[in-house]
């Protein structure tokens, strides 16, 4: 990485934080309604409306948390290891807007203030009408890409059928010597992996980045064995 990329990565990092939750990815299992953002570190109500304005709020799990993500009634339960900041403020997303990505949840996992995120969850969501099968796996991960400072942003997208989620979805992944250095280059290639879960009319895209081998073989296999179809 030159000296030039560092401020880019720096922002991306800071930004990641400004990425909007889906709803229940703040107030649980209970509610799929859009929550209200308090002050930082606070528990999250779930009575706001959608269209309200908030401000940012962020959330640290202290215990693995399912959330219920929805995508115009398309569900799915994703749960969130312990320690995780997971953050909501709707009015950053244009930073990472795409014609047609839904970016649905974000959660990181620091273990330092100053690196940047150390491990990257990104859920995505595609209803009725809109991208679905190859066109949604694409999308979803070159803009996973983007999120994560991967070098190559538009590679070939692969994965193989593989049971996600306890349904018939697929799997893939990469890894990138550029990826998760939101700082500087560490000389570990980042393992990138990814999965689609369908749905009765439409399908979920899920990505996690981690910053070495070592992060990845904690955290990848905790995200992977909490998705659960149909929610919590």
């Amino acid at each position: 990485m030159s000296p030039d990329d560092a401020p880019a990565r720096r922002a991306r990092a800071g930004l990641l934080l400004a990425v909007p939750l889906a709803a229940a990815a703040l107030a649980g299992c209970a509610s799929a309604k859009p929550a209200a953002a308090p002050s930082a570190g606070a528990t999250p109500s779930a009575s706001a409306s959608a269209t309200a304005p908030v401000q940012e709020s962020t959330v640290t799990t202290t215990k693995p948390t399912c959330s219920v993500i929805d995508r115009k009634g398309q569900r799915l339960g994703v749960t969130v290891p312990a320690g995780f900041m997971v953050t909501s403020t709707p009015d950053g997303a244009g930073d990472f807007a795409q014609s047609g990505v839904n970016i649905l949840s974000v959660a990181q996992w620091r273990d330092t203030t100053d690196k940047g995120p150390a491990v990257v969850l990104v859920v995505y969501g595609y209803g009725a009408g809109e991208a679905s099968g190859a066109r949604a796996l694409e999308s979803s991960v070159r803009n996973f890409r983007l999120l994560v400072g991967a070098r190559d942003t538009t590679a070939a997208v692969t994965a193989k059928p593989a049971t996600v989620a306890g349904r018939p979805g697929s799997a893939g992944g990469a890894s990138d010597a550029a990826a998760m250095d939101f700082q500087w280059p560490d000389g570990k290639p980042a393992p990138l992996h990814w999965w689609t879960v369908p749905t009765p009319a439409g399908e979920f895209v899920v990505a996690v980045g981690a910053r070495d081998a070592a992060l990845d073989a904690k955290y990848t296999p905790q995200v992977l064995r909490g998705l659960k179809a149909d929610g919590c």
